[in-house]
């Protein structure tokens, strides 16, 4: 695991989600069912990044390995990461 580099921050992220899943005992009922479910969906994860950062390879996911996979979604419109328009333009109207 890269030299262990990972050992202790995994330790306490393990002890991060058991002390999540015990607060989540204390909720409502709507809300502990569901942070218990986010909780174990997490727990399922984390032995496949162990195994990454071990040096193993990784493997195809069903995402990636099904016919959707080759098929490229359309970029969301009216979505963007910073401003497109350059000082001194006005913005668009619309």
């Amino acid at each position: 695991m890269v030299d262990g580099a990972f050992d202790r921050d995994l330790g306490y992220l393990d002890l991060f989600f058991t002390k999540l899943e015990a607060h989540a005992r204390t909720l409502g009922p709507g809300a502990q069912a569901e942070l218990l479910r986010l909780l174990a969906e997490e727990r399922t994860r984390w032995p496949e990044i162990r195994r990454l950062l071990s040096g193993g390879a990784a493997q195809p996911t069903a995402a990636q390995s099904g016919p959707a996979a080759s098929k490229t979604s359309p970029a969301p419109q009216g979505l963007t990461v910073g401003s497109l328009i350059g000082e001194g333009r006005a913005p668009p109207r619309g």
